[in-house]
């Protein structure tokens, strides 16, 4: 298990993969549907400069808030953050996933599930999806 800043916890691996593919699959869809962004291309994405001071519209949350989650993807490794990117920014099948990466669905899943724990490591000012024992 993982363990962070030795603060006696241990990471609930499992638990924490979990939160953050519920997220993705559930909570992403309905940000990038209030943002107006079906598709999103992390290479050349455009970040709004939203002020935090003023009251804010549920377009502008969510514009800010996909703002923070593409800030976070992009700070994954690359090798990992290309399944975030092809499965749920995307929309990619897994067989084409197999194509473009070159990888096999197993072995993507595996990557995926690691970008999933630098995701949740890298949102914690957002929110946090860590589960600790």
């Amino acid at each position: 298990m993982l363990s962070i800043l030795d603060t006696g916890k241990d990471l609930d691996e499992k638990a924490t993969i979990r939160n953050v593919r519920e997220f993705f699959n559930r909570e992403l869809p309905i940000i990038k549907a209030r943002a107006h962004q079906a598709y999103i291309d992390i290479q050349n994405y455009d970040f709004k400069n939203i002020p935090n001071d003023e009251k804010l519209s549920n377009y502008m949350q969510a514009c800010q808030r996909l703002d923070e989650i593409v800030k976070a993807v992009i700070a994954i490794p690359t090798k990992n953050r290309q399944f975030i990117d092809y499965r749920y920014m995307k929309y990619k099948q897994w067989l084409e996933i197999e194509e473009l990466s070159g990888y096999s669905r197993k072995r993507g899943q595996e990557l995926l599930n690691e970008a999933f724990l630098y995701f949740a490591n890298g949102f914690t000012d957002t929110y946090d999806f860590r589960v600790w024992y």
